[in-house]
């Protein structure tokens, strides 16, 4: 299914993640290797139900592919792999995440505190801000809600100018731009 149906769970996509937890409780304590195509978020899903469980495994890969592109859905997805152990070993759950088409390491995800990290995040700062942080935008809605500034003008996604009170536009610093150790330039903005 396509459209409004994935994104509400109608699709078969959704049920990836059943299949694979339905998997690991079959091979556990195998040398088995299970690779499944599914939405990114229900591979880290799984891996969050392989540190709860304690699941022993020998590697955990994501590749990253362009979803939109090859199946034509709003969906981050990936190809899921998962080579369990045989050892009855415990250890942090961590994933190498790779680029599909070549092979190059992009992140490495940790599960901490039971959530799932990327490992250039896990860093403890200190102190209270003083904003009120929002935690980001539903990735359909980008298209409309989010702008960059070119010549003094917003502009969204669909390259039109759009002509709104800037009272209520705010600067979006995406998670790559946390790379940097002091944030002083804003590319894009968002309207709240």
């Amino acid at each position: 299914m396509r459209g409004i149906e994935a994104l509400t769970g109608s699709s078969n996509f959704d049920i990836c993640e059943y299949i694979i937890l339905k998997l690991i409780g079959e091979y556990k304590h195998t040398n088995s290797t299970i690779c499944m195509l599914c939405k990114t978020s229900a591979a880290r899903n799984v891996m969050l139900e392989i540190a709860r469980n304690q699941i022993c495994y020998d590697k955990i890969e994501i590749l990253n592919f362009n979803s939109n592109k090859i199946f034509g859905v709003s969906a981050a997805a990936c190809v899921f792999i998962i080579k369990l152990s045989l050892e009855e070993k415990h250890t942090s759950v961590v994933c190498d995440v790779k680029n599909f088409d070549d092979g190059s390491l992009q992140d490495t995800l940790i599960v901490k505190d039971g959530a799932v990290k990327t490992l250039n995040t896990l860093v403890d700062l200190e102190g209270a801000c003083q904003l009120v942080w929002r935690s980001g935008i539903k990735h359909d809605c980008s298209k409309v809600m989010e702008f960059s500034l070119t010549g003094g003008k917003l502009i969204d996604k669909q390259n039109a100018i759009v002509d709104i009170e800037r009272d209520l536009v705010f600067p979006l610093v995406k998670s790559s731009a946390f790379k940097q150790p002091i944030l002083t330039n804003f590319t894009k903005f968002i309207i709240t």
